[in-house]
C-alpha cells in the first residue's frame, strides 16, 4: 500500500484540476494499492467539498491567496509534514512548496514527488516567461513528471532530472443521465454555454462575441456563463456594453454541473490555452455536443466532426459558424454527442487514469527515506 498525499495551492474559485483531484481520490479508495490523501490550501467551497465526499483529507491555512498565506501554509507544512510516501502536486504554486520543503527538510526529502503539468508553458509576456523558467527549474527536480496533454509531453521530455516522464490522460467517471437544471431560459430556446472560472485564460469575452454574432441573426438561443472569477464584473459590464442583457444569462457557480450540461444544446469553449480541461471531459460524459478552440490537448481529446467541432482560439467568426451548424441540425448534435460519451467512456476513465498513477507513484516512491510523523487520516 502507497501512501499519496495530493498536494494542491488552489483559489478563491475551484478550478477543473481540483475537482478531479477528489474524483481519483475516490478511485484509488475503491481500488485500493493507494492510500489517499488530499493536503489542500483552498477556499470555503473546496472544503465543503471534501467535507461531503468520503475522502480523507487535510487542509492548510486559507483565508487569501496571497504571498502571506503562501508562508503561513509553507509553515505548517514544514512542522507537519504530511505521513506519505508520496506527494503529488498539482500547480505551480504546490509544486514551489514541495521542492523547497525538501531541500530544506530531512523528513521532506525522504518523500517522493509527482508533478503533473496541467496547463501550456505561455512565453508571450516576461511574467509568463520567467514563470516558465521557475517552472522548469523545479521540474527537474522532482522524481515524476506527467502531462496531462499529448503536446505537453515531448516538451517535458527535454527536461533532464525526473526517474520518469509520461502522458497521463484526465480521467472521469461516467456520469447516470440527469434532469436539466432550469437556467432561467424559455423552454423552447436553444442554450449555448460556456463553464469554468471566469478568467482571462478562458476568453470569456470571445464566448460574448459569439453570442452577440449569433443573435444578430436568429432569436431562438439563449447564453449562459456557467461560473465566478475575477473576470465577471468587466464581463457584465461587456455584456451590457454589446446589447446582450435580454440573452446572456450569468448564473454563477452551479454545484450540479451533470444538470446544467443536461440543459445546454451547446456547450462552448474559448479558452485561449489549457491542458485536456475537465470542463469538456464532463460534457462530453454528459452526450452534451461541444465547440471548442484548438489548443493545449483539445485536438488530441475531439476528433472534429466525429466528437464535437473545433476553431481556432480567438476567431469569434468561426465559432459562431460552428456553433449554428449544431443549432440547425440535430442529428449532427446528437451523433457528436454520443460519439463524445463513447470516447470519455472507453478512453477517459477515472479508473485508468488511478491505474496508470499508482505504477507512477511506485516509481516516485523511496523506499529508504524517511516520512513525515502525522497520525493517520480520516475522512472528516
Amino acid at each position: 500500500m502507497i501512501r499519496v498525499a495530493q498536494l494542491l495551492y488552489s483559489d478563491t474559485v475551484m478550478r477543473g484540476a481540483d475537482t478531479l483531484i477528489v474524483d481519483l481520490a475516490r478511485e484509488q479508495l475503491r481500488e485500493g494499492g493507494v492510500r489517499p490523501l488530499i493536503v489542500a490550501a483552498a477556499g470555503p467551497q473546496y472544503a465543503r467539498l471534501l467535507a461531503t465526499r468520503g475522502v480523507p483529507y487535510r487542509l492548510l491555512p486559507f483565508v487569501h491567496p496571497n504571498r502571506l498565506n503562501y508562508l503561513r501554509v509553507y509553515a505548517a507544512l514544514l512542522r507537519k509534514p504530511p505521513a506519505t510516501d508520496v506527494v503529488h502536486a498539482h500547480g505551480a504554486r504546490a509544486l514551489y512548496l514541495a521542492v523547497f520543503l525538501r531541500w530544506v527538510s530531512r523528513r521532506w526529502a525522504g518523500i517522493g514527488l509527482v508533478y503533473t503539468v496541467h496547463d501550456e508553458w505561455r512565453q508571450e509576456t516576461l511574467r509568463q516567461r520567467v514563470t516558465a523558467r521557475v517552472e522548469q527549474w523545479c521540474c527537474r527536480r522532482v522524481d515524476v513528471l506527467i502531462a496531462c496533454s499529448a503536446p505537453m509531453h515531448p516538451v517535458l521530455q527535454r527536461l533532464p532530472g525526473p526517474r520518469a516522464i509520461a502522458l497521463v490522460r484526465n480521467g472521469l467517471e461516467l456520469p447516470a443521465p440527469q434532469p436539466p437544471a432550469d437556467l432561467g431560459h424559455p423552454p423552447e430556446s436553444h442554450v449555448v454555454g460556456v463553464v469554468g472560472r471566469l478568467a482571462r485564460q478562458k476568453r470569456i469575452d470571445v464566448f460574448l462575441a459569439v453570442a452577440a454574432r449569433l443573435a444578430a441573426s436568429r432569436t431562438d438561443v439563449t447564453f449562459v456563463v456557467v461560473g465566478d472569477g475575477p473576470e465577471r464584473p468587466a464581463l457584465e459590464a461587456l455584456t451590457a456594453e454589446l446589447g446582450l442583457d435580454s440573452v446572456v444569462r450569468f448564473v454563477g457557480e452551479v454545484a450540479d454541473t451533470a444538470a446544467v450540461y443536461a440543459a445546454l444544446t451547446v456547450l462552448l469553449h474559448t479558452a485561449d490555452y489549457e491542458g485536456t480541461p475537465m470542463v469538456l471531459l464532463e460534457a462530453m460524459a454528459a452526450g452534451t455536443a461541444v465547440v471548442a478552440t484548438t489548443v493545449g490537448g483539445i485536438p488530441d481529446l475531439i476528433t472534429a466532426g466525429e466528437h464535437g467541432l473545433l476553431a481556432p482560439p480567438g476567431d469569434a467568426e468561426a465559432l459562431a459558424e460552428q456553433v449554428a451548424l449544431l443549432l440547425d441540425d440535430p442529428t449532427l448534435r446528437a451523433a457528436v454527442g454520443g460519439a463524445a460519451r463513447t470516447r470519455i467512456a472507453t478512453e477517459f476513465s477515472i479508473g485508468a487514469m488511478a491505474q496508470h498513477l499508482s505504477c507512477l507513484y511506485a516509481t516516485a516512491r523511496r523506499p529508504d527515506g524517511e516520512h513525515g510523523t502525522d497520525s493517520e487520516p480520516s475522512a472528516r
